[in-house]
């Protein structure tokens, strides 16, 4: 390779990015950048690298770059643009700066139902719950089938329930299960959804189980939300002793998962503790709510039948 083969320096610098190896890919990318500093592209994917390194501030005066010598691109192309930056920020936790990519996309390409799925995301990060259920039925209403729709349904269901609004969640997530049967995360959320209603209604423990089983067989039994979602739904169904065991796998995997990362370390991070203490408090607590619902269940039965048999007996005296 020439030293100012752009193109081939680019084309590493995705493989090594691909690869994990971020110094390299930077490398690569600013070597392409210096032979030909006027391409978008090339100044988009350095500044894709140098954010990924963590060099939030140098990435962001490479984006703005592209942008401007995009000035000449179609609108689908600048729109394009700007929202795959917009995503890269959204991925390093720079939500504010990422709705700005996703509002100046959507200048250029309204119509864009992916664009509209993005800054969906982007708004429901930010909390801004009902402007992200907007975005989302935007995204929807092309009508468009294709590979993207079980996700946006999954992300309007996502929404919708964190508006507490769980019957409409339960249909999208329906409806992205529909189009997409094997979409682990819709199968988990659908499930602990169906195992924790406060709403007896929309309860259905057999079809949760059903769901979690599926979504842990899927994920070969590696992911701890989805062991804490089985655990429910093995409560629910009143199968304690599986949800105690489920649960505790779930606990035990995320501390396994975390420490892993942290495995230069002798000793446990303290900034992690209080993660695993939530998860394990919530853990509790729905098979504890699982049981609760079991046992008055139980109650309820025997006090119905307790009932009708008093009222047998005074009938029957009645008729002495």
């Amino acid at each position: 390779m020439t030293g100012n083969n752009e193109t081939a320096h680019s084309l590493l610098g995705d493989l090594a990015l691909e690869k994990g190896l971020i110094d390299e890919a930077a490398a690569h990318y600013q070597a392409a950048v210096n032979v030909w500093p006027s391409s978008p592209t090339f100044q988009a994917k350095l500044g894709k690298a140098l954010l990924r390194k963590g060099l939030n501030d140098e990435a962001i005066v490479h984006f703005q770059k592209a942008i401007e010598l995009a000035s000449h691109r179609t609108d689908t192309e600048r729109a394009e643009l700007q929202a795959d930056i917009g995503n890269e920020l959204l991925q390093k936790g720079l939500v504010d700066e990422a709705i700005v990519q996703f509002q100046q996309a959507l200048e250029l390409a309204s119509a864009d139902r992916i664009i509209h799925n993005d800054y969906g995301n982007a708004l429901l990060r930010k909390g801004r719950v009902d402007e992200a259920i907007v975005q989302f039925q935007k995204a929807l209403d092309s009508g468009v089938e294709d590979a993207y729709a079980p996700t946006i349904h999954y992300n309007l269901g996502n929404a919708l329930r964190q508006k507490n609004l769980l019957s409409e969640a339960v249909a999208q997530y329906r409806e992205a299960l529909k189009r997409a049967p094997r979409l682990v995360a819709a199968q988990d959320n659908l499930a602990w959804t169906l195992a924790t209603a406060p709403d007896a209604s929309l309860r259905n423990g057999s079809q949760a189980l059903e769901l979690a089983t599926q979504a842990n067989q899927l994920s070969g039994g590696r992911d701890p939300v989805i062991l804490r979602t089985l655990a429910a739904a093995y409560a629910e169904n009143g199968q304690f002793s599986k949800a105690f065991e489920s649960a505790k796998s779930a606990l035990d995997l995320a501390i396994t998962l975390a420490f892993q990362k942290k495995q230069k370390w002798l000793r446990p991070c303290p900034k992690l503790q209080p993660a695993f203490l939530r998860l394990s408090a919530m853990i509790s607590q729905y098979v504890i709510l699982g049981f609760a619902r079991y046992y008055l269940s139980l109650r309820t039965s025997t006090n119905d039948s307790k009932h009708h048999a008093d009222n047998d007996n005074s009938h029957g005296n009645e008729n002495f």
